[in-house]
């Protein structure tokens, strides 16, 4: 009886530790002006010896999240499209940026300045339940954001 006691604490200490393993660093979310959706920035990082991938995220406060990332197409412009998930190599980490991979969230319910919760889905079957704020997205003097051609899948 002990060592079954034993077995089954190491087990559930170990996974726990195996959610821990994979954390947000830095996470921010920025919300879009007038009907623009948000963005979740940070970085997703990896102590795990096993490479995932992260595939999904969902939280109360948005309708939905995808996945996006930027590219350049052939004739030089910066394209953002929407992907299926992003690598999380083993002991890495995945940079949620502007200009690079993203999470869009659509349709926020809440108030600027709200702490969210995000659950974020990995392939291997772990998530990771986060709190970010949210912060009004500055406008820019420039119209880069115009010039950038956006195609959402």
């Amino acid at each position: 009886m002990r060592v079954f006691v034993l077995t089954a604490l190491v087990a559930f200490f170990s996974l726990g530790q195996a959610h821990a393993q994979i954390t947000l660093q830095d996470g921010e979310i920025k919300l879009g002006i007038g009907e623009r959706p948000a963005v979740l920035h940070g970085v997703v990082k990896n102590q795990s010896k096993s490479a995932t991938r992260l595939i999904g995220a969902s939280s109360p406060a948005f309708e939905r999240i995808e996945l996006h990332t930027h590219t350049k197409s052939s004739d030089g412009t910066m394209r953002m499209h929407s992907v299926e998930s992003y690598a999380l190599p083993a002991m890495g980490s995945v940079d949620l940026k502007p200009g690079g991979h993203h999470l869009m969230l659509f349709g926020f319910t809440g108030q600027i300045g709200d702490i969210v919760g995000v659950r974020l889905s990995f392939a291997d079957g772990r998530s990771l339940d986060i709190k970010a704020p949210t912060k009004a997205r500055a406008k820019h003097k420039s119209n880069h954001m115009h010039k950038m051609n956006h195609e959402m899948n």
